[in-house]
């Protein structure tokens, strides 16, 4: 069984969320020694423009910083989940 091929498109806190949770599944599935299920995880790749993880939260947004490379985005701005709680 060939095990399926998974594109993590952008390295921002959900990406990295989904690469850690694999990894953390596999290091358990390896010390359990279940050969099975490990051979049945994906294969992932992640792609992400900017040379470090952390996607738009990353990137200096504010002061027009774009060192990383980073395209300038505003999609964030107004989502009340950014503002002061």
């Amino acid at each position: 069984m060939t095990p399926p091929s998974v594109a993590v498109i952008g390295c921002g806190p959900a990406g990295m969320f989904f690469l850690h949770a694999l990894a953390l599944r596999r290091a358990k599935l390896e010390e359990e020694g279940n050969v099975e299920a490990l051979a049945a995880l994906p294969i992932v790749t992640c792609f992400e423009r900017a040379p470090g993880p952390g996607g738009v939260w990353r990137s200096d947004r504010f002061k027009g910083d774009n060192s990383d490379g980073a395209k300038p985005t505003n999609m964030y701005e107004a989502l009340f989940t950014n503002g002061p709680k």
